[in-house]
């Protein structure tokens, strides 16, 4: 017990604690406008490294990339009133999709591609993601709030339960690190954070109980969301996604998680939980 508690932290334990104030205080106190800057800032730095991944080393062919992604974010910052919900759908439905496949493939072989394929799955990954997070952050900056927090818990919970009790293998042939127990620590994690939210809410039984299973499941698809950026990178033999962040890996390793969960937990306020919370 006391080498496990000793053991350097993770990460993403650390990245978190030192972006963490920043990206709260965005959420909070910029305007919609600067706040959706800042987050498309982080977006485009993963569509570099998405790029990348795919099979593409030539920087004109990443700044290319950068851009088209760019433009993509522009149109649906100009448009987001009548795509948004669309798009969520839409997000969400490809999501359960991909998800039933990387779970089909756990134990055989990672998804496998084209590459300009591979690209386009960035795009559908990291734009819809960005857009969520803003249009949460417009509609109730607290539930923008408690999406950051959900989805930095949920990662924190799954490393430590997969550090201390992990034992049966999630996924060997796409991510040979994470475990079942480490997916039941994000699970439980997601579930306390629903739980305080709620009660600061003030929400009552059946919408605080509706609010927590919500979280959970928000927690297992955001599994899939760093399980899917795993798939490619064991495809390009690589361990970080990029170097953007020094002795921290990639930015689509800090945000794998979020790309999958942003969409349903955005889609779920809007529809159920936004009324409740009032």
């Amino acid at each position: 017990m006391g080498s496990y508690f000793c053991a350097s932290p993770n990460p993403r334990v650390l990245t978190a604690a030192f972006l963490g104030p920043l990206f709260l205080f965005g959420v909070l106190k910029l305007s919609e406008h600067y706040f959706a800057a800042l987050i498309g800032l982080v977006v485009l730095a993963g569509s570099w490294e998405w790029t990348a991944l795919s099979g593409y080393d030539d920087r004109r062919l990443k700044m290319s990339a950068v851009v088209v992604v760019f433009l993509t974010m522009i149109a649906g910052f100009q448009y987001r009133d009548s795509v948004s919900e669309p798009a969520f759908i839409l997000t969400c439905a490809i999501w359960l999709v991909v998800a039933g496949s990387l779970f089909h493939r756990r134990r055989r072989f990672p998804l496998s591609w084209p590459n300009p394929v591979r690209w386009l799955c960035g795009v559908w990954t990291l734009v819809p993601a960005w857009l969520a997070i803003f249009v949460l952050q417009y509609d109730e900056p607290m539930a923008a709030v408690m999406l950051f927090l959900l989805i930095w818990a949920a990662d924190t919970g799954a490393y430590f339960a997969g550090r201390r009790w992990g034992r049966r293998k999630l996924a060997p042939a796409i991510s040979p690190g994470k475990t079942l127990e480490g997916v039941a620590g994000a699970l439980a994690a997601a579930a306390i954070v629903a739980g305080a939210f709620g009660a600061l809410w003030g929400l009552n039984t059946r919408h605080g109980s509706g609010l927590i299973l919500f979280s959970v499941a928000v927690a297992l698809m955001s599994v899939f969301g760093d399980l899917f950026e795993s798939n490619w990178k064991r495809l390009a033999n690589v361990k970080d996604s990029g170097g953007l962040l020094p002795g921290h890996g990639g930015v689509l390793d800090r945000i794998d998680s979020m790309t999958a969960g942003a969409p349903f937990f955005t889609l779920g306020w809007l529809w159920w939980f936004s009324s409740a919370a009032a």
